[in-house]
C-alpha cells in the first residue's frame, strides 16, 4: 500500500501535464503518432487480452486518415478508425487497451462494461496515455480502489501479497476501520489490510481472532477479561450490561474486581467480576449498593422500606445521630433511622413539645422538660428541647448522657474512674450488690472504690475489679482474713481447725516467730498456724524445748548431722553445731533427742538411770541417755502422759498429737527389731512430720519411720 500512496502524488501531477497536452490537442488539431502509425489491433465488441497493457507514451498528428485517431472537437471526444471506420468494443493499441462506445468515442473514467468495471485513464496518470485502461491500486476521488490484471474492478475480498483487503461489493471502495463485510466485522488499517488480535479505530478499540473476525462478548486477554459489544463489537469502558449482570471495566477495558469508580459513582464487582446489589459487608463495614444501578449509596437512602445514613466512603452508620434533611436522625444499631428531630446552633438534637415519635410502631408525646424513650433507650430533653449529653443532675440525681444523647445504665467508665447507674439511670453510692457481689461506690462522687475501705471504722477491702473480697487476703506481702461480711477481722481466728492471731490494730496475721500475747508467748508456722507451746515436756518446758528446735529448722545444726550406732554419750550427742572438742561430729536418735533436753534445762541424770520397763529382765543395758527405752522407763515412772497407738495413722487420727511431743517406737518383737525415738514436729495434731535421727538418713525432718512392726508411743 506504500507504493500506492505513492503513486497517488503521481497521478496528481501526471493529471496536470496531461490536461496541458489536450489543450495543445484542441488548439492545433494534433494527433498521436503512436496511433497514426496504424499499430494497432481491434476486437470491437469483445474484452480485453488477459494480459496487462504495456505503457506508451502517446502522440498527435492532425489529419483524418483511414486508419488512426480522430478528435471530435463538437464533442471534444476522440475516436479511433481501422479502414475509415470507427472503432467499438475494446482496442489494443500500443501496448494499452482502449474502449470505444458504441458510437466509437473513447471511453475515459471508471465504466461498467460486460458485466464489469474498468477504469480507464482521465489524464490523472502521465505513465501511460490518455484513455489507457488501468490495473492495480488507484487512488479515486471516493477511495482506492483495485483493478486486476484484465482491468476489471475487484470487489468483496482481496488477498494483495500477504495482507487481506476489503473492497465495496457496490462501490469497490476499498474499506479502512471496523466494517461489516458480509455476516461478519472486520477491521483494517489506514491501509486497507485487514487487522488481527487489538485494533484502534477513530478512538474505539476492537479485538479480531486469527481469522481476522471481530469479536463479541466477554474476552480473556492477558491475564483480564473485557467486553466486546455484541452489535457494534467496539470494546467498552465503564459500566457494562452483559443482559444477566453488570460489570465495570476501566479504561484500558479490563474488566474490575473488587472496588471501582465509574461516572462519580463507586462499585463493588465479586469474584466473577458481576456487581453486587444490596447489602454488602466488607469485613468491617456494611455498605448499601442500588439494586438497579448497583451505585454505592451515600448521605440519605432507603432500603426495603427503611432508612439509612451512609458516611462519605459509603459505610453504613450503624448507631448514633447521622445528619437527615434539615436535622438529625437516630440510628439503631444497624443503622436504620428510627427517630428525626431538628438541630439547634450548637448541633444538639431538639425535639419540640408534642412532638411525636417517627418510629414506625411506636408512638409517644413529648412533653418538655423530661424523660422521653425511643426504641428502648431513654433521653432526656431541657426545656428549650434540647437533648442532654454527659452528666446531667435532674432533681437530686445525676445520670449520664452518651455522645448519642442516650441515657446510660449498669456500669459506666469515663476514662478514670467506674461508675453504676441504676436501672432508672440514677448514679448510685455506697454499698451496692450487683450481679451477686458487693461494690462500694464513694458517697461523694460515685466513683467506684478499690483497695482498702473503711466505712465507719471497719476495714474492708475490694479487689481492681472493685468487688468486696472475703476470706483469706494476700496483700502486701502478709496476710488478712475478711469475714462473710468483708468487714477485716482482728485477734484471734479460728479457721479450719487451727488458730491463727490477727493483729489487733493492723489485722495482719502473725507467722514465722514468736508472739507475745497478754503475757503469753506463742509460736506461728510460715502457715500462720498457731503452735501450741504451752505445758511441758518430760519436765522440761514445751517453749523452751520448741524455741532451740525452730531456732535450728532451718540450718544445720541439727539437721544432716551423720547417724553414730555406737549407742554411748561420748559418740552420740554430738550435732554439727556442736561438735566435740575434737571437731567429732555424730549423733544416734537418743543422743538426738538428750541434746534438745538438755538445751532446753531439762536433768538428764534421772534418765540416764532408769532400769525399769525395758523388754529386758536386766534393765535397757548400755548407752545410758543415749538408749530410746530409758526414756520409755522415765516417762512411766515419772507419771508423764504415755499414750499408746497400734500404728502411725492411729495417732495422727486421735487429734492428741502437739509440736515437741516425743514419739516412741516400742518394737512388738524387740529381739529383731530396733526401737526408735524422735520429736513430733506438725503443726496440727493431723501433719506426719517427725525430726529425729536415724540409720541411713543421719537427722532429718521426714515421716514418720521406724526399724519395723511397732507400737507409737506418745510422751509429753
Amino acid at each position: 500500500m506504500n507504493a500506492i500512496r505513492a503513486s497517488r502524488l503521481e497521478m496528481t501531477s501526471s493529471a496536470l501535464i496531461w490536461a496541458v497536452a489536450v489543450a495543445l490537442v484542441l488548439m492545433f488539431g494534433l494527433v498521436p503518432a503512436a496511433y497514426a502509425s496504424g499499430e494497432s489491433s481491434s476486437n470491437a465488441g469483445g474484452e480485453p487480452a488477459a494480459e496487462t497493457p504495456a505503457g506508451a507514451s502517446a502522440s498527435f498528428e492532425v489529419a483524418h486518415s483511414e486508419n488512426g485517431w480522430e478528435y471530435d472537437a463538437a464533442s471534444n471526444q476522440w475516436s479511433y478508425y481501422q479502414n475509415s471506420a470507427p472503432v467499438k468494443g475494446w482496442l489494443y493499441i500500443g501496448g494499452f487497451w482502449y474502449w470505444f462506445d458504441n458510437e466509437g468515442f473513447m471511453a475515459v473514467g471508471l465504466m461498467e462494461c460486460v458485466g464489469g468495471r474498468y477504469l480507464l485513464n482521465a489524464g490523472d496518470d502521465a505513465s501511460i496515455p490518455y484513455g489507457a485502461m488501468r490495473t492495480g491500486w488507484v487512488a479515486c476521488d471516493d477511495g482506492w480502489r483495485f483493478f486486476n490484471a484484465s482491468g476489471a474492478m475487484e470487489r468483496c475480498w482481496l488477498l494483495d501479497g500477504s495482507n487481506w483487503y476489503w473492497l465495496d461489493p457496490e462501490t469497490g471502495v476499498m474499506a479502512t476501520g471496523a466494517t461489516q463485510c458480509g455476516s461478519s466485522s472486520y477491521c483494517f488499517n489506514l491501509s486497507g489490510a485487514m487487522v488481527f488480535g487489538w485494533a484502534y479505530d477513530r478512538g474505539t478499540w476492537y479485538y479480531a481472532d486469527s481469522s481476522g473476525e471481530l469479536q463479541s462478548g466477554w474476552l480473556y486477554a492477558w491475564g483480564a477479561w473485557y467486553w466486546l459489544d455484541p452489535s457494534t463489537k467496539a470494546m467498552a469502558t465503564g459500566l457494562v450490561d452483559d443482559g444477566s449482570n453488570l460489570y465495570v471495566t476501566d479504561a484500558s477495558g479490563a474488566m474490575r474486581i473488587g472496588w471501582a469508580q465509574f461516572d462519580g459513582a463507586w462499585y463493588h464487582a465479586a469474584g466473577s467480576g458481576a456487581l453486587d446489589a444490596g447489602w454488602y459487608w466488607d469485613g468491617s463495614s456494611w455498605y448499601w449498593l442500588d439494586l438497579e444501578t448497583r451505585a454505592m449509596a451515600t448521605g440519605e437512602f432507603e432500603a426495603y422500606g427503611d432508612h439509612y445514613y451512609a458516611l462519605g466512603n459509603g459505610a453504613i452508620q450503624m448507631s448514633g445521630w447521622a445528619p437527615y434533611g434539615e436535622g438529625l436522625a437516630l440510628l439503631k444499631s444497624n443503622g436504620a433511622v428510627i427517630f428525626v428531630a431538628g438541630k439547634n446552633a450548637s448541633g444538639a438534637p431538639v425535639v419540640q413539645s408534642g412532638a411525636q415519635s417517627t418510629v414506625r410502631g411506636d408512638s409517644w408525646e413529648q412533653a418538655l422538660p423530661g424523660f422521653f424513650s425511643v426504641d428502648g433507650r431513654m433521653f432526656y430533653a431541657n426545656p428549650d428541647g434540647a437533648l442532654q449529653m454527659g452528666w446531667t443532675c435532674i432533681g437530686d440525681s445525676y445520670y449520664f448522657f452518651d455522645s448519642d444523647y442516650a441515657m446510660q445504665t449498669g456500669w459506666y467508665w469515663d476514662g478514670s474512674s467506674w461508675y453504676y447507674l441504676d436501672p432508672d439511670g440514677s448514679m448510685a453510692t455506697g454499698w451496692r450488690a450487683i450481679s451477686g457481689s458487693w461494690y462500694c461506690l464513694d458517697s461523694q462522687t460515685g466513683s467506684m472504690r478499690t483497695g482498702w475501705v473503711n466505712d465507719n471504722g471497719t476495714w474492708y477491702f475490694t479487689n481492681s475489679s472493685g468487688v468486696m473480697q472475703t476470706g483469706w487476703l494476700s496483700w502486701g506481702g502478709a496476710w488478712y482474713y475478711l469475714g462473710s461480711s468483708g468487714a477485716m477481722q482482728t485477734g484471734w481466728l479460728y479457721y479450719g481447725s487451727v488458730w491463727y492471731w490477727l493483729d489487733e490494730a493492723t489485722g495482719r496475721m502473725a507467722s514465722s516467730g514468736w508472739y507475745d500475747y497478754d503475757g503469753t508467748r506463742s509460736w506461728f508456722n510460715a502457715s500462720g498456724v498457731w503452735v501450741d507451746a504451752s505445758g511441758s515436756v518430760l519436765g522440761v518446758s514445751r517453749q523452751r524445748l520448741l524455741e532451740q528446735l525452730i531456732s535450728h529448722e532451718n540450718d544445720s545444726y541439727y539437721l544432716g548431722t551423720r547417724y553414730d550406732t555406737s549407742l554411748t554419750p561420748a559418740n552420740c550427742t554430738y550435732p554439727n553445731g556442736e561438735p566435740r572438742s575434737d571437731g567429732f561430729t555424730g549423733m544416734n536418735c537418743g543422743g538426738f533427742v538428750s541434746h534438745v533436753y538438755a538445751k532446753a534445762g531439762g536433768d538428764l541424770s534421772k534418765i540416764a538411770n532408769n532400769q525399769s520397763n525395758s523388754p529386758w529382765l536386766g534393765g535397757p543395758g548400755r548407752g545410758s541417755f543415749c538408749n530410746a527405752y530409758r526414756w520409755y522407763g522415765y516417762a512411766i515412772d515419772s507419771g508423764a502422759t504415755v499414750l499408746q497407738f497400734n500404728s502411725v495413722s492411729e495417732l495422727l487420727a486421735s487429734g492428741e498429737a502437739r509440736k515437741g511431743d516425743l514419739v516412741f517406737f516400742y518394737p512388738f518383737n524387740p529381739y529383731s527389731t530396733d526401737c526408735h525415738i524422735g520429736f513430733f514436729w506438725g503443726d496440727t495434731p493431723y501433719e506426719n512430720r517427725f525430726w529425729h535421727s536415724f540409720g541411713g538418713m543421719g537427722n532429718s525432718i521426714s515421716g514418720f519411720v521406724s526399724d519395723g512392726p511397732s507400737w507409737v508411743i506418745l510422751m509429753r
